[in-house]
C-alpha cells in the first residue's frame, strides 16, 4: 500500500475514533433526583348526624282544642356541609279512629344553632298531620317521597359541623273532631336524610316538566 493511502486510512481512524468518544459524551449528562419531604395524604371526610327528641313527649288525654309542641333537633356530628335534609314518618301505627286526621299543624319554626334565632319554616295553614305525612312539593317542578325538604340557602349549607337544626311544631286536636276519636291513639318515628350532594341524588327525586 503507498504512504498515500496509509495517511488516508489514518485520518478516517482518526475522526472515527473521535466521533465515538464524542458520542459516548452525550450519555453523561448531570442528573439529580429528590422527593417531597411531606407527604401527600387524602383523607375522605364522614357525613354523620345525631338525631334527639328529648323534648317529644306525647300528649295523653287529649281533648278537642288542646294544643301541644313537639320539638326535634338534628346535628351534624361530621366533618361535611350538609347541603340537603329530608324529614318524612315512619312506622306510623293508631288505634280506634286514624288519630292523624285530626290533629293540625298550625306552626313550624326552625333555627340554626348557633348561626340563627328562630324563623317561621313553613306556614301549614292548619294542615292535618295526614296531610303531612303524604309528601309536599319540595321546590319548582321537583318532587321526594319524603314529607318535608331543606336545601342550602344563598350558597349557605343546611348544616355546618358542629351546628344544630332545631325544629318546633305547634300541634293541636281538632276542636272539631267527633265523638269517634275518643280514645283514639297515634304513634310514629321521624326519619331524617341528609346529604351533601344535588337534589339529583335524593331518594324518590322526581323532576316535573
Amino acid at each position: 500500500m503507498r504512504k498515500g493511502n496509509m495517511t488516508i486510512l489514518a485520518s478516517i481512524l482518526a475522526i472515527s475514533l473521535v466521533s465515538v468518544a464524542f458520542g459516548a459524551s452525550t450519555l453523561a449528562w448531570f442528573s439529580d433526583t429528590q422527593s417531597t419531604t411531606d407527604t401527600a395524604t387524602f383523607t375522605a371526610g364522614e357525613l354523620s348526624i345525631e338525631v334527639t327528641d328529648g323534648s317529644f313527649e306525647t300528649p295523653g288525654n287529649w281533648a278537642p282544642g288542646d294544643t301541644a309542641i313537639l320539638y326535634l333537633s338534628i346535628e351534624n356530628k361530621g366533618n361535611i356541609d350538609i347541603t340537603q335534609l329530608l324529614l318524612r314518618d315512619v312506622g306510623y301505627e293508631w288505634t280506634g279512629c286514624n288519630f292523624k286526621h285530626a290533629i293540625l299543624i298550625t306552626g313550624c319554626d326552625e333555627k340554626v344553632w348557633p348561626a340563627t334565632d328562630w324563623m317561621t319554616s313553613f306556614d301549614p295553614n292548619d294542615m292535618t298531620l295526614a296531610t303531612y305525612f303524604l309528601g309536599k312539593t319540595s321546590g319548582p317542578g321537583i318532587y321526594t317521597d319524603y314529607d318535608w325538604r331543606m336545601l342550602n340557602f344563598a350558597g349557605r349549607p343546611v348544616l355546618k359541623p358542629g351546628e344544630i337544626l332545631k325544629f318546633r311544631y305547634y300541634l293541636e286536636f281538632d276542636e272539631n273532631a267527633g265523638n269517634e276519636y275518643q280514645g283514639a291513639t297515634c304513634s310514629f318515628n321521624i326519619e331524617v336524610y341528609v346529604s351533601q350532594g344535588p337534589v339529583e341524588s335524593l331518594p324518590g327525586y322526581v323532576l316535573v316538566s
